[in-house]
């Protein structure tokens, strides 16, 4: 999948091709390191089909994310309430 172009659809119905910097850089923000950040990245990327919305990669990357840090659980609560 790595080489494949998958386009993701956005909140407001657009589409655009999946950019795996900005799942890095929003697993960056939760407190990953690159290495794990990369990592997470690399599972969402063999989760993909095209026309996956982009609140489905969010929720992978907070499902991939708290397997390693247990504490992202509290964030993503705390994004849902």
């Amino acid at each position: 999948m790595f080489g494949l172009e998958v386009l993701v659809t956005k909140a407001d119905g657009s589409k655009q091709l999946f950019n795996r910097e900005k799942v890095i850089q929003t697993c960056l923000r939760l407190g990953a390191d690159l290495q794990e950040a990369d990592e997470v990245a690399s599972q969402v990327q063999k989760s993909l089909f095209d026309g996956v919305p982009t609140r489905t990669i969010l929720q992978l990357i907070w499902r991939f994310m708290e397997e390693n840090k247990p504490e992202v659980g509290d964030i993503v609560d705390l994004r849902t309430a």
